[in-house]
């Protein structure tokens, strides 16, 4: 199954608009999970940043698409990103929601280690999501 490849996505959507009637500029590369890239975006009317990930419209990358989005409108919680719209441009499927902020990894590497109040109020957040996913059912595909 193809993989969308980042380094070949990028520079076609690199500070441009992701298409007409469709308000939001892609800004940067975020990272890749298994079925999709997440682009830091931009919405053009309220210069609200949103993180849009972005499906190729193969038939398995557009199944998890969907499951995503349902996921995203059913899991509402303060410490889950917001689904806030999907569309289709070209062969892409882009699935818009809350952007929540550095990574764990940007922020050691930007400020150094975390003071350990911090560390354990994130790991406090984490197993607060967790907790809620697990009672709706779900397995969160990134925890190993």
């Amino acid at each position: 199954h193809h993989r969308v490849d980042s380094a070949e996505l990028w520079p076609t959507t690199r500070r441009t608009e992701l298409g007409p009637g469709h308000g939001y500029r892609i800004e940067a590369f975020l990272g890749s999970g298994y079925f999709a890239d997440v682009f830091r975006s931009v919405d053009l009317g309220s210069e609200t940043l949103y993180a849009a990930k972005l499906y190729d419209r193969t038939p398995p990358k557009r199944r998890a698409a969907a499951r995503d989005v349902a996921a995203l409108r059913r899991l509402a919680h303060v410490r889950l990103p917001a689904f806030q719209e999907s569309f289709d441009v070209g062969r892409w499927r882009f699935v818009v929601m809350e952007l929540v902020g550095a990574s764990l990894r940007q922020a050691v590497e930007t400020s150094g280690p975390l003071a350990p109040r911090r560390v354990v109020a994130l790991a406090v957040d984490a197993c607060e999501a967790i907790a809620f996913l697990a009672r709706q059912g779900w397995t969160y595909r990134d925890l190993h």
